[in-house]
């Protein structure tokens, strides 16, 4: 999203979403190390009701470019707190807007390691230089989905999103070790209430993987496709 960020995470203005206000401390675990997902499995039963994290217009960083070459095994981060924004609370809503596109001119992807999907994540405004906690282009894994997403977005809002969601985990559940923002779609066509449900669903603490390898298996396609929400398939 482009503009001014809101209170809340990313480039998007989701007034309808409720933080976890429950968690209102925070501590910080060093990253583990979780098994690479197996290519098979049961999808998770689906879950409803879970708070999430807002999404607001974003700033302008430097642009960056696709992160990692593929070949490495990445960095094992547990307990990332994900949270989804979507097509009608992006700001301004009703778009697709990002902030720092690199391979999307707005926000898009299906999930394989060519077209992950757009994701935002905090950043910091000081003196006069916008700063992603996360350079544009860095990629991430998150084996709940199975998909590949990239850092096309800023999450937080105001002139110091450093103080807000997303940057700082005061609002996060406690023990997050980072907050990651996925673009869980949507658009004219679909219901909101039910896209809605699709981001909260996936507001939780995961294991990701950043700068993944690109042989991890992969459900292709947007988080929310044809009226539905994706299948879950647990963390490992």
């Amino acid at each position: 999203a482009t503009g001014t960020l809101s209170g809340d995470c990313s480039g998007t203005e989701q007034n309808d979403h409720q933080f976890l206000t429950i968690f209102n401390t925070i501590t910080t675990t060093a990253p583990g190390t979780a098994p690479v997902p197996a290519a098979s499995g049961s999808p998770a039963p689906e879950t409803s009701g879970i708070p999430e994290a807002k999404h607001t217009a974003t700033p302008q960083p430097t642009a960056g470019t696709p992160g990692g070459s593929g070949s490495g095994s990445g960095k094992t981060i547990e307990n990332a707190f994900t949270t989804g924004y979507t097509w009608f609370d992006n700001t301004p809503r009703g778009s697709a807007q990002i902030s720092a596109p690199v391979l999307h001119q707005r926000a898009d992807g299906t999930g394989t390691w060519k077209d992950p999907i757009t994701l935002a994540v905090g950043h910091t405004m000081e003196g006069g230089k916008d700063t992603l906690d996360y350079p544009a282009g860095t990629r991430f894994y998150v084996p709940e989905v199975r998909r590949y997403f990239i850092v096309e977005d800023a999450c937080g809002d105001g002139a110091s999103p450093q103080n807000g969601p997303c940057h700082k985990l005061d609002t996060a559940p406690q023990g997050a070790t980072t907050w990651l923002d996925l673009y869980i779609g949507g658009g004219s066509g679909d219901n909101e209430s039910a896209v809605q449900s699709c981001a909260d669903r996936l507001t939780g603490l995961k294991t990701v993987i950043q700068n993944p390898s690109d042989g991890l298996p992969v459900v292709e396609g947007p988080l929310f496709d044809n009226g539905k929400c994706t299948a879950t398939y647990g963390n490992g």
